[in-house]
């Protein structure tokens, strides 16, 4: 038996290299010999076949990206990422070698780049638009000696046409392995406490020779909507749509009749929200949203929890050669039927957890103090 091909150290599900194995010929039954092929998780067997040479002895073991995908995950709601795995590959019950695999929808370079900490598990976009409230994150892979990430702020001095920067300034610790950080814009200006807010124009988050610059859009939009989704990596990314909501009323219910009188019962909401991304800055955006419409966990933040939506339905048509960007509409509805939210209760959240004054204002604050007014 001789391996022809077999999977890298390190692979991606999207770029793992199949399994090319020649057979030895048996002269006995004058045929190539049968194989049996296993796959391996913590010493545990989880695949085993038996493989048929082909006419000129050969056998192929395709499609193993898509099989390990199963046991390759990650999580929104638990904030867990499970996104690499070591696995063990037998053939007849010797063991042949194994691979690290991490989780990956797109082809993308080298997977060695990432095992060694010189991608960061994203597109790799090195420029993106923020807004204060938006989530942003980053997250790096690193199975060697850890390295640290740094954020910088650019900003505004005493009215100052020129832009200063401040030095660098580490943000995590040099462990190796798996870590998202929380690069919101909230988060990184906690570590720059002497610069005025509104000063700042952008700031930078480096790692190993990658820097992604976000810039801070200060521009007031009435409700912006915020996303956040499972990349191409399984890990979270986020998305800000500045354009208009628009909520369609559904319903779907049961009628019968008593007494001649038709009554209408087991009432459920199906509400569809209709979204325009609003501006485009890059082609960058394009790519985010058609990420996010690809993803299989996406939530949305509406009234105070971010919540999980089935986008059901994109426009984005998108031209590629045009030097202006047209904005994109989707459409989703919740995951949980329950949490298809009315108006009224639009409402009760803003009573709930803000305050109204006279002059018609509210302040998050969690009280209602509306005074009457004097006759």
């Amino acid at each position: 038996m001789n391996i022809i091909q077999r999977p890298d150290t390190y692979s991606l599900t999207s770029t793992i290299k199949d399994f090319i194995i020649e057979s030895d010929w048996v002269s006995s039954t004058n045929s190539y010999k049968d194989i049996l092929f296993e796959v391996l998780l913590n010493g545990n067997s989880i695949l085993k076949e038996s493989y048929v040479p082909d006419a000129s002895g050969k056998i192929y073991v395709r499609d193993l990206g898509g099989f390990l995908e199963n046991y390759l995950s990650g999580s929104l709601a638990k904030g867990k990422q499970d996104i690499s795995k070591e696995f063990s590959f037998k053939i007849d019950n010797q063991v042949v070698g194994s691979s690290t695999v991490l989780f990956c929808k797109a082809t993308t370079g080298e997977a060695a780049n990432l095992f060694y900490g010189k991608r960061l598990l994203n597109l790799q976009y090195l420029n993106k638009i923020t807004i204060p409230g938006s989530k942003e994150y980053i997250s790096v892979f690193s199975s060697v000696e850890g390295k640290p990430i740094q954020a910088r702020v650019i900003y505004k001095k005493n009215n100052s046409l020129r832009y200063s920067e401040t030095k660098p300034v580490y943000i995590n610790n040099y462990a190796s392995g798996f870590y998202t950080y929380d690069v919101s814009f909230s988060k990184i200006l906690s570590n720059f406490p002497e610069i005025e807010q509104r000063n700042i124009v952008a700031y930078m988050i480096i790692y190993s020779d990658v820097a992604v610059e976000y810039k801070v859009d200060w521009e007031t939009y009435l409700d912006p909507k915020f996303f956040i989704y499972l990349n191409s990596f399984g890990v979270p990314e986020s998305i800000v749509c500045r354009g208009e909501t628009f909520r369609k009323g559904v319903q779907t219910f049961e009628t019968s009749k008593i007494n001649k009188l038709e009554h209408k019962y087991n009432i459920q909401r199906a509400d569809t929200f209709e979204v325009s991304s609003g501006k485009i800055y890059s082609h960058t955006d394009y790519l985010l949203l058609r990420e996010m419409f690809s993803s299989e966990d996406v939530r949305c933040f509406f009234n105070g929890k971010y919540r999980k939506i089935i986008i059901t339905e994109e426009n984005s048509n998108i031209s590629y050669r045009s030097s202006s960007f047209t904005p994109v509409k989707f459409t989703f509805r919740f995951a949980d039927s329950k949490e298809n939210i009315s108006l009224l209760d639009s409402f009760t959240w803003i009573l709930e957890n803000g305050t109204w004054n006279d002059k018609g204002l509210w302040y998050d604050s969690g009280q209602w103090n509306d005074k009457p007014q004097n006759n």
